[in-house]
């Protein structure tokens, strides 16, 4: 290219290709996690392309697409009870999480109800 290409994506995003390179880069944030659904993809198109002096510049349309991995925390919750009760007297079962509740409170329903 003769002059600079200015290729604007569909996100809002542009990338510059300098003069004599065939190629340039943009830096976008992936989407931030969301206990309520899974990251899934994110794609791009070109939206315009202009510049370079070239005689006829056609920008594809095929997306590019990137799958986004779902980083899944996992928290336990256990359960423990009084070691040792007379006859007649209270157990104290006692849940705990591995980390702390956030949201909603946890509730536990014991098997015996």
């Amino acid at each position: 290219a003769g002059t600079p290409v200015t290729v604007t994506l569909s996100n809002g995003a542009v990338i510059t290709i300098e003069a004599g390179k065939t190629t340039g880069s943009v830096t976008v944030d992936a989407p931030k996690d969301d206990v309520y659904k899974d990251a899934g993809t994110v794609e791009a198109t070109i939206k315009d392309a202009t510049g370079g002096n070239f005689e006829n510049l056609v920008a594809s349309d095929t997306p590019a697409v990137t799958t986004v991995n779902d980083t899944i925390d996992t928290s336990t919750v256990s359960l423990s009870a009084t070691a040792n009760v007379a006859e007649g007297e209270t157990v104290v079962y006692t849940a705990s999480v591995s980390a702390p509740v956030t949201g909603s409170p946890v509730v536990v329903t014991l098997s015996n109800g």
